[in-house]
């Protein structure tokens, strides 16, 4: 499902009413919506950036492929499952792609214990296929798989997000236990922008026409702290390292 609730108009409205639009006049300019916007996806991005799955088909005449996706970042993992690793097989090494029985048959265990004959095999000679990643002058992502058979390759990568409605890539993406954290913390950071304004001229002016002093240090302090409390936070939910199976 969509993250319907992050629009560009609906954090805006946020920031302007947890800074107090309807007593006070609140100094934020559309500039620097974009920027505390901009910063807080960007963080976001750091810590949780977006994770999705690809495939290719490799021949061993290939080394090069290309990976272009929308604001693609990086290959995370790589799965490989050769072509022939079972006569008659298709990607599931299990059944046979024109009947749909059991190859030969052999019992799910049996099946399994020979892939990992084969895998073990090719560790030992140094034969297994093998990957790696660089990215391009253009910003484009090229993969090099090195292997001596022909495999059909699962690849899972990261992405990032941007602060917008683009379809491949916006706000709609972002999980929506994320929702709070990114309005949260474009608040935070708009405060600590409002408090340099106000600290700057000495006051803010009241819907009567008068001037309401501030305290514009307490203001910066409270963006410093809600800052550092939300860095925290994404932190622990930063996805953890992927395991390796040897």
């Amino acid at each position: 499902m969509p993250n319907t609730f992050l629009t560009i108009e609906n954090i805006r409205e946020e920031v302007d009413l947890a800074l107090g639009s309807s007593d006070v006049e609140v100094e934020l300019t559309p500039a620097d919506h974009v920027r505390c916007l901009r910063e807080s996806v960007r963080k976001y991005n750091r810590y949780r950036p977006a994770r999705r799955r690809g495939t290719i088909a490799v021949t061993t005449s290939q080394k090069r492929y290309e990976i272009s996706h929308p604001g693609v970042q990086g290959i995370v993992e790589l799965e490989f499952v050769e072509k022939s690793a079972v006569a008659g097989a298709t990607v599931d090494p299990f059944y046979d792609s024109r009947t749909g029985l059991r190859l030969n048959g052999d019992t799910f265990g049996e099946v399994d214990q020979q892939l990992q004959y084969v895998e073990q095999s090719r560790r030992i000679m140094g034969a297994e296929a093998d990957w790696e990643q660089e990215r391009g002058a253009d910003g484009t992502l090229y993969v090099y798989i090195d292997t001596t058979y022909d495999v059909w390759v699962s690849y899972l990568y990261t992405f990032h997000y941007t602060p917008d409605d683009n379809a491949d890539t916006g706000m709609q993406h972002i999980p929506d236990g994320d929702t709070d954290w990114i309005v949260d913390y474009t608040i935070a950071f708009a405060k600590g922008i409002v408090a340099k304004k106000r600290g700057k001229f000495g006051g803010v002016l009241t819907p009567d026409g008068n001037e309401s002093t501030v305290d514009a240090q307490s203001m910066a302090d409270e963006s410093k702290s809600e800052i550092e409390a939300l860095i925290t936070t994404i932190k622990s939910r930063r996805r953890p390292l992927l395991p390796e199976i040897e």
